[in-house]
């Protein structure tokens, strides 16, 4: 995989979960209860051979959503909204 590649797939993955934390983070404030919700993989626990740029790039994702939810215990509140931070593994 070339670097361009790799630069893409960091670029897609977790810097596309950050952003999109970010950029939702006002929005969800206004409403009495929201959700955050990442998509990582399977990759993350087990990486097939050829794709390790892919794996940890989800791999950052989950650990993104993990830092999220560690610094906002359920159920945290944010300004009078409990901001719902859940990492859940599941195959496949």
């Amino acid at each position: 995989m070339s670097e361009v590649d790799v630069a893409w797939l960091l670029g897609v993955n977790p810097w596309g979960a950050w952003r999109g934390c970010r950029a939702f983070l006002p929005r969800l404030r206004r409403h009495r209860e929201a959700h955050v919700v990442n998509v990582a993989s399977a990759f993350v626990l087990h990486a097939p051979r050829g794709k390790s740029a892919y794996a940890a790039s989800k791999a950052a994702v989950r650990a993104l959503t993990e830092s999220l939810r560690a610094a906002h215990p359920l159920p945290h509140v944010i300004a009078f909204t409990r901001i719902i931070v859940r990492v859940r593994a599941a195959p496949g």
